[in-house]
Order: structure tokens, then C-alpha cells, then sequence
């Protein structure tokens, strides 16, 4: 049952359903078309905007962290400036010097510690009552520290740190340039005061700002309350990040280490050489085109359903006397019904193909009634051929039994006929063959028939009969009397007669083929004999 009335809901033989199916390949193809092409600008618009906005919060962290750095570092450098001129300094002394400068303003919270070129501490920050380990300093940033007259480095970066800590460092010179110490301060980059613009800043739902340190092969992440400090991913891997990258300013779509794809926007810190890159995912970007897309295909689905529906009932309601004016047509067809014009319900193609479908019957049936009428007529005469005569004898006889009365079967051959064919040719005998049939069906009762056999032969049955004998020679005579009188042609009279065999029933047969061989026989006798009729 369901596969039946699956086949005939998706009969694409059926113009409903290869309607249905072009508007929704139409909607479907539409709905495509606006998700690709709509989705694509917006795609390419929402990359837009979000590259300029991505690419001023980086400007902006930069910029901010840049501020920082260069206000420590400025501080620094005019503590070294005031540097005791006896090295190394007593713990009075360094009280004295570094103390009235923390007065203004401690920018290190970590501390500020004097070491010599090796590194070696020789003062701490008098700031913290307890004392605290010493930690080393790193060789390599006393040497940039010496030759820059600035430099800061990231204690810990070959590792993931939770408390990362920020050491600068400038050293102190004396009047011949000679570097007598040099001062280390630390700042944890956790601090309120520190990089407060990298730790607040939030990008979208799931963005977020990077601190990266190609040179160092480090990256820090922050959230509002910390700084985690990592080491740079595989360069393969995350390409972004790589030593490749120069700090230098830029935006792209690239692929994270953890496979996700992300729009990020590059600004750079001058003063660390160091990198700020602001992320956020494309899937959190392109989220409102997704739904839109999504919203679009659902929509075009939607329409395809309501659409399908109502061109389903608006078709079948449209074309109801187009089927039923098939139905009509295939019972006529198979005789269940006779042929009739169909109604015209409509003024529109519909009717009009029913008025067409109307002149094409009318047109057959008239076809029809003429072949059906050349299949039971003889062509040249217009009388019954042999072909109705034979189908209608059997009918005759069968009246003829029921009834009980009498039948004649006379058979008709026409004297003198060859010598006019022989003498004007065969439009002359065609001719007289015409008069023969007309003057014949004169005589002729209601109810008998008169047919054309073949060249001049005649056959005429005479039905109803009572005294069948006298009937047949009352007729047979009359046929005679009809012939006596010349037939006209191009200005000759000629004279043909009649050769007659009479056949009764019952009397002389009781089948068709018995009463003609009877008839026939009694014509060709009457013929050898010189006689009219026998």
C-alpha cells in the first residue's frame, strides 16, 4: 500500500509532480545561490570589520604595555643616574639613594636589586624587611643591558610559569663610562599596575590577546585576574607565532596549534621587540552568518514544503477537466462509453485544448461514418457491396425463421453490358452501371437490400414474403421494367436488360451459402436459356 502511493506520489510522469519538483529544484537552487553568494560577502564583510576592531585593541594593549615599559625603564635610568660615586654602596647609603626615589613611586613591586657585571648581588631593595633568595640574574641580559643601556627578559620562559616576572635592567656608568653595577628591577606581570590594559581587555566570548616573544620563544596569555607565561608553540604547527614573525604590525586567518582556525591582528611592542596579537575564533566571528545561512536553508525548506502543498491542490483543482476530460476520452476508447464531445468548462487552455479535443472527435467520427461507409458500399454505385450483403443475410435468415415468413434472394446480371464497355469504354459502362443501381433502388421495398456483387451483377434480397413465389416475379419484373427505357449518354440511348435467378427460402435452401450457389445457378440458367428470369 505504501509503495503504491509512493509510486504515485512520485510519478514524474505526472505534470503535478514535475511541477512540484522544478519549483522546489528552483527555491533549493535559489536558497543555495543566496547562501553561497550572500554568505560569501558577509563572510568577507564580517572579516573586514573585525580585522580594523582586532587590529586597534592590539594597536591599542601595544601601545599600552609600551607605556609601561618605557615608564620603568625611564625610572631606572634616572636611578642610575644618582648613583653613589663609591662602589659597591654600604646599606645606608643604598637606603639613601633608592629610597628617595621608591617615595615617588615604587613601579617594581618585585624589587629593585644592584649586582655587578657578573651578576653578583651586592644590594636589595631596602622595601622588603625579610630577606629574600637571591635570584640569579641571567648573563645574557646583563650583556644586552651593557650594550643597549637597556634590556628586560622573562625569568622562566623555557617553561609554563603561572607568576611570570618581568626583569629590566640599565647599567651604571661612571664619568669615564665604565660600568660600575647595574640596577634589576621586577615587576610580576600580574600586578594591577602592570600591563593593566593586556590583563582587562576581553575580545568576543572566546577571543583573547597574546603577549609573544619570538626572540625569547615565549607567549603570555591573561585573563582579568592573570598572566600565564608559555613557551612558543612548534613553529610548523602554529606559524603565527613562529620566530618567522617579525614584531611588525598585520592580520590574517591562520591556524592555531590546537587546529583551530582564528582571524588574528598583529601590533607591535618597540620597545621589548616583543609582539601583541589579538585572536578570536572565525567560528565565533562567523557565527551570525551561520545562523543566517542556517535561518535561510530552513526558510527555503519550509517554502519548498508549503509550496509543494499548495501546488499540489492549486494544479489538480487547475487541471480537474483536464483529467476528466482524460478519463472521458480512455473509456471511449475502450467502448466503455460512446463517443461524444467533451463539456467546455473553462475559457482558458484547458478549454481551449477541449475544444481542439471536440473538432479532432468530430473530425474521426465523420472519418469514421465515411470509411464505414466505403467498407459497406460499393464506391461506384453507392448500393450495399458484397461485403454488407453477406454480413446482413445471416440476420435476414434469422428474421425470417423467427417469423416464419418467406425470404427471395434474386440474383441480378446484366445483358448487353459488354458490347457498351467494348464500344464507349469503361466511363460509359461506369455510367450505366450508376443508372442500373438507381433505377433498381426504385423498386426497391423498405426493409429489402440491393447490393453490387461485382462488374454488372446485382443481388436483391426481398424479405417479409407470404406467397414467395409471386412476391419474387411481382419484383423481378418490376426490376425488368425499370431497365426498358434507354440510358442517355453523350448523346446515345443505350439498352441493357436483365438475366434473373430467383432463390427461395425455405424452399430452395436453408443457409446463406445454399440460397446464393440457388440464385446463382438459376441466373447463369436463365441466361443459357435465352429467358429473363428462372
Amino acid at each position: 500500500m505504501f509503495v503504491a502511493l509512493a509510486k504515485k506520489i512520485f510519478n514524474f510522469s505526472s505534470l503535478t509532480v514535475r511541477l512540484v519538483v522544478l519549483v522546489n529544484a528552483l527555491l533549493i537552487v535559489g536558497g543555495v545561490g543566496q547562501i553561497f553568494l550572500f554568505g560569501s560577502y558577509m563572510r568577507n564583510d564580517m572579516v573586514a570589520v573585525s580585522s580594523s576592531q582586532l587590529q586597534a585593541m592590539a594597536h591599542h594593549v601595544a601601545e599600552d604595555i609600551d607605556r609601561d615599559i618605557i615608564c620603568r625603564r625611564d625610572f631606572l635610568q634616572a636611578l642610575a643616574s644618582h648613583a653613589p660615586r663609591q662602589m659597591p654602596v654600604d646599606a645606608s647609603a643604598w637606603r639613601a639613594w633608592v629610597g628617595g626615589f621608591l617615595g615617588i613611586g615604587n613601579l617594581f613591586p618585585g624589587g629593585i636589586r644592584l649586582v655587578d657585571e657578573s651578576g653578583r648581588l651586592l644590594a636589595r631593595d631596602p622595601t622588603f624587611p625579610e630577606p629574600v633568595d637571591d635570584l640569579p640574574v641571567d648573563a645574557d641580559l646583563i650583556a644586552r643591558a651593557i650594550q643597549n643601556g637597556f634590556a628586560a627578559d622573562l625569568p622562566g620562559k623555557g617553561e609554563q610559569v603561572s607568576a611570570p616576572v618581568l626583569e629590566m635592567a640599565v647599567p651604571i656608568r661612571d664619568q669615564g663610562g665604565q660600568v660600575r653595577g647595574l640596577l634589576i628591577g621586577m615587576t610580576p606581570l600580574r600586578s594591577s599596575s602592570f600591563f593593566g590594559a593586556f590583563t582587562s581587555t576581553r575580545i568576543g566570548k572566546t577571543g583573547d590577546l597574546i603577549l609573544v616573544s619570538s626572540r625569547d620563544d615565549v607567549l603570555m596569555t591573561a585573563s582579568e585576574t592573570d598572566v600565564v607565561l608559555h613557551p612558543l608553540p612548534l613553529k610548523s604547527r602554529d606559524s603565527l607565532y613562529g620566530k618567522g614573525v617579525t614584531p611588525s604590525q598585520g592580520v590574517g586567518i591562520d591556524m592555531r596549534a590546537d587546529g583551530v582556525r582564528e582571524l588574528a591582528a598583529t601590533a607591535a611592542v618597540p620597545t621589548l621587540g616583543w609582539s601583541v596579537v589579538a585572536r578570536v575564533p572565525t567560528r565565533e566571528i562567523f557565527a551570525s552568518v551561520d545562523y543566517l545561512e542556517s535561518f535561510i536553508l530552513q526558510t527555503a525548506l519550509a517554502a519548498c514544503v508549503v509550496i509543494s502543498v499548495f501546488l499540489v491542490f492549486s494544479v489538480r483543482h487547475l487541471l480537474r477537466h483536464l483529467r476528466y476530460a482524460a478519463s472521458h476520452a480512455d473509456q471511449m476508447t475502450l467502448a466503455k462509453i460512446p463517443f461524444e464531445s467533451l463539456p467546455v468548462a473553462r475559457d482558458d487552455e484547458v478549454g481551449h485544448l477541449t475544444k481542439a479535443f471536440n473538432r479532432l472527435l468530430a473530425t474521426l467520427l465523420a472519418s469514421r461514418a465515411d470509411l464505414d461507409y466505403l467498407a459497406h458500399h460499393d464506391d461506384l454505385t453507392g448500393v450495399a457491396n458484397r461485403k454488407q450483403f453477406n454480413d446482413s443475410l445471416d440476420g435476414y435468415l434469422a428474421r425470417a425463421r423467427r417469423q416464419g415468413k418467406g425470404l427471395a434472394l434474386l440474383y441480378l446480371d446484366l445483358d448487353g453490358f459488354k458490347p457498351i464497355n467494348d464500344s464507349f469504354g469503361h466511363e460509359a459502362g461506369d455510367e450505366v452501371l450508376r443508372h442500373v443501381a438507381r433505377r433498381l433502388a426504385k423498386v426497391t421495398r423498405k426493409g429489402d437490400l440491393l447490393a453490387r456483387f461485382g462488374g454488372d451483377e446485382f443481388v436483391l434480397l426481398i424479405s417479409d414474403l407470404h406467397d414467395i413465389a409471386a412476391e419474387a416475379a411481382l419484383v423481378a419484373r418490376k426490376c425488368e421494367t425499370a431497365l426498358v427505357s434507354p440510358i442517355s449518354y453523350k448523346g446515345h440511348n443505350l439498352h441493357v436488360g436483365l438475366s434473373i435467378g430467383i432463390a427461395r427460402f425455405p424452399i430452395d435452401g436453408q443457409t446463406a451459402e445454399e440460397l446464393l450457389a440457388r440464385a446463382d445457378h438459376a441466373m447463369y440458367r436463365a441466361k443459357r436459356g435465352k429467358v429473363r428470369l428462372a
